[in-house]
C-alpha cells in the first residue's frame, strides 16, 4: 500500500513539474519594469504605454498573458491603475487604441522556482516580466537615429534605427542598432550590451579589411 500511494505521489509530482514552466525572463533594460519590494514603487508606471514582447516563438509562459489575462503581443496599453503587495502586483490596462478593450494582468513580485496558472510571471531582481515601455523607447530611437559609431580608419556606421530584436530563436528582444554597411550597403543588425545611448561618444566598431564587421561591446 505504502509502494502504491508513494508511486501516485511521485506521478502527481511528475505532472506538476510538466506542466509548470520557468517564469519568464526578459532584459530589456530601461525600457523594462524595474523591481520594487511592494505595490506602492510600481504606481509610477501609471499612465505609462507598455507593450507585452514575447520570445520569437511565443513560449508556454508566453502564451498565458493571451490565455490567462487575454492579452495581445505587440500590442499598445496604457496602465490604469496599479494595486496589490509585496507579493503580487495587478495591473489594470487599456488598449491604446481600443480603450474599450481592458484587461488586469497579474504577476508574483517574489521568486519561485516554478510558476504555475496566473503565477507564470513574476517580477524579482533576477526575474523581469516581458512588458516594455513604448515611449521612453521611441523618445530614445528619435536621439540616436542618425548618430555615427566609431570605426577605424576614420570610416563611421550611421544609425539607421533603434529596434528590438530577438538575438537567437529562443530569446526575448533585445535593444540593437540597425545600421548598413558602407562597404557592401547591406543592413545589419547590432546588438547594444551597454544601454548607455545618451552619449556622443557611444562605442567603437571594428571594420575588418573585408569589409565585414566584427563587434566589440559598446560603452564610453
Amino acid at each position: 500500500m505504502k509502494q502504491v500511494l508513494s508511486f501516485i505521489i511521485c506521478l502527481i509530482a511528475g505532472l506538476s513539474t510538466a506542466l509548470a514552466g520557468d517564469h519568464p525572463e526578459a532584459h530589456f533594460g530601461e525600457f523594462g519594469l524595474d523591481y520594487f519590494p511592494n505595490a506602492e514603487g510600481y504606481k509610477q508606471y501609471v499612465g505609462q504605454v507598455v507593450q507585452y514582447l514575447p520570445k520569437e516563438k511565443p513560449s508556454y509562459d508566453d502564451k498565458k498573458f493571451s490565455e490567462l489575462f487575454y492579452g495581445k503581443f505587440h500590442t499598445p496599453y496604457i496602465i490604469k491603475k496599479v494595486s496589490g503587495n509585496d507579493k503580487k502586483i495587478k495591473f489594470e490596462m487599456v488598449e491604446k487604441n481600443n480603450p474599450s478593450a481592458k484587461i488586469k494582468f497579474e504577476f508574483l513580485n517574489y521568486p519561485e522556482y516554478y510558476s504555475y496558472g496566473k503565477n507564470t510571471f513574476a517580477n524579482t531582481e533576477n526575474y523581469r516580466v516581458p512588458l516594455f515601455f513604448v515611449d521612453k523607447f521611441n523618445e530614445a530611437a528619435l536621439q540616436i537615429q542618425g548618430k555615427q559609431l566609431a570605426a577605424q580608419n576614420k570610416t563611421y556606421l550611421t544609425v539607421d534605427s533603434l529596434i528590438m530584436k530577438s538575438i537567437g530563436y529562443d530569446s526575448y528582444p533585445t535593444l540593437c542598432y540597425s545600421v548598413t554597411n558602407p562597404f557592401t550597403n547591406q543592413n545589419i543588425t547590432l546588438q547594444v550590451d551597454d544601454l548607455n545611448i545618451y552619449t556622443d561618444n557611444i562605442g567603437k566598431q571594428f571594420l575588418n579589411s573585408d569589409g565585414s564587421i566584427t563587434l566589440k561591446r559598446m560603452g564610453k
